[in-house]
């Protein structure tokens, strides 16, 4: 396997080729149940129902649809979402909205990711934009395979307290992700494209 190695950003990034894969947690998918809000802390959202856990492998598919997902803090501290792993399954544009804006600043809602791995699926048709308004935690060495079309984006992807330090991040997929990123492991970019931030040190695009 050939690999380009950059040494950028303070960070190790590699330009290759190759998988990863992780263990499997137990199925959830939003439903946005009938006569509920919209919010991802709401368990009738989910089928089963039920608020999704850190052993949750959750799935945002089609009825997700083109809304807003509300994850953003009602009152009191920043909400603290879990996932095992995150697959995204539509077409449609949608964001998950954790960002809160008071007068004492901007804060957003962390989702933790046991596995550290997202998936969004190549589906028929035309991905629109779709976009994660989190502080993504990985807790554990991320494998994102972003598939299809139309731009999926993070506020923050950064490690967890969880596995230690310096965890590696590798993005697959062809299609386009727009992230900050702050991890102090390798990078690796395999396919697609990524436009963002690399620890800080500014705009990068791979």
């Amino acid at each position: 396997m050939s690999r380009l190695n950059l040494l950028s950003c303070g960070a190790l990034i590699i330009i290759a080729a190759g998988a990863a894969g992780d263990a499997h947690g137990e199925a959830v998918a939003w439903d946005d149940g009938v006569g509920t809000n919209d919010r991802w802390e709401n368990a009738n959202n989910w089928n089963p129902d039920g608020v999704p856990t850190s052993t949750s492998d959750v799935t945002l598919g089609v009825l997700v649809e083109t809304i807003r997902i509300d994850a953003e803090p009602t009152s009191g501290p920043v909400p603290v979402l879990f996932a095992n792993s995150l697959t995204i399954s539509t077409t449609f544009p949608f964001t998950v909205d954790g960002r809160n804006t008071s007068p004492f600043g901007t804060t957003y809602s962390i989702l933790s990711l046991t596995t550290g791995d997202l998936t969004r699926q190549d589906v028929a048709g035309v991905e629109g934009n779709q976009s994660l308004d989190l502080d993504i935690l990985l807790q554990a060495d991320g494998h994102w395979d972003v598939g299809g079309s139309g731009v999926l984006s993070a506020y923050r992807i950064r490690e967890g307290g969880l596995g230690g330090a310096n965890k590696t991040f590798t993005k697959t997929g062809t299609g386009k992700l727009f992230a900050e990123l702050q991890l102090n492991g390798v990078k690796t970019f395999h396919q697609g494209a990524f436009q963002g931030s690399i620890n800080g040190a500014g705009a990068a695009t791979i």
